[in-house]
């Protein structure tokens, strides 16, 4: 099986784009194979850290682009799965009043 080592170098870009009053986040990112390439239709789960369990799930689009919206604060992570490669998992990263989005991938 293929790595996806690029898939989710996870460098957590972080703007504060979704409105605070609202309390729900906002996670966004791209899919990309070890040779840069975009990945469509990986499957992106959104998982709880502190038990691993589903939150919300997503399909990349043809530019290998994800989103999940409405989501609340606390701390998650990001699993990538894709038919030939291996699934890889982000970081732990958070989301809060004051750091609404993340862009994890």
């Amino acid at each position: 099986m293929r790595k996806i080592p690029a898939l989710l170098a996870i460098s957590l870009g972080m703007a504060s784009l979704v409105n605070a009053q609202t309390k729900k986040g906002k996670i966004n990112g791209t899919v990309e194979d070890g040779s840069q390439k975009n990945l469509q239709s990986a499957t992106i789960t959104l998982l709880k850290a502190k038990d691993s369990s589903s939150v919300k799930f997503a399909l990349a689009n043809k530019d290998g682009r994800y989103e999940f919206v409405n989501i609340s604060d606390g701390k998650y992570i990001v699993s990538v799965t894709s038919v030939g490669y291996e699934k890889v998992f982000s970081a732990v990263f958070e989301i809060t009043e004051a750091l609404p989005e993340v862009s994890p991938g």
